[in-house]
């Protein structure tokens, strides 16, 4: 009896799971997208697909304060108002908390705390248009 290349079944098994993962990582950004009524881009694909990756993998909380996922994401919103850019800021970051595929506690508190960094950051933030309370958040985030 001749058994499979072991390496070929692994290779195999690796890419089924790597399959399924961005298959996850897309249902999810899909998902709360079509709550609001957001055009899903290659942009926003692109740039949720790092945000997730960074989820799941990093625990420096600079590194990932500083991801675009979120301004890319008002930006495609198109909402118009600062209640409306909160709103979706807020819902954002209950969403977090299930982004990614990794569910440690260790990588909750991650989620948790990047969740609670970016409702600090809006809380205060005050502007005349859209494109410049997205830019205030932005600035915050690029510290």
């Amino acid at each position: 009896m001749e058994f499979p290349d072991m390496k070929l079944l692994m290779g195999q098994y690796k890419n089924i799971i790597e399959n399924e993962k961005t298959s996850l990582i897309h249902k999810q950004l899909e998902s709360f997208v079509s709550e609001y009524g957001i055009n899903l881009t290659k942009t926003l694909i692109n740039s949720y697909e790092s945000f997730a990756t960074s989820i799941d993998n990093t625990i420096d909380m600079n590194t990932l304060m500083k991801d675009q996922f979120i301004v890319n994401l008002l930006k495609a919103s198109k909402f118009t108002k600062e209640k409306e850019l909160k709103k979706l800021v807020k819902h954002f970051c209950n969403f977090v908390m299930d982004v990614g595929v990794q569910n440690s506690p260790s990588h909750n508190n991650i989620k948790r705390r990047y969740a609670d960094n970016l409702i600090n950051y809006i809380q205060d933030i005050e502007a005349n248009e859209t494109l410049e309370w997205i830019a205030t958040l932005k600035e915050r985030l690029d510290r």
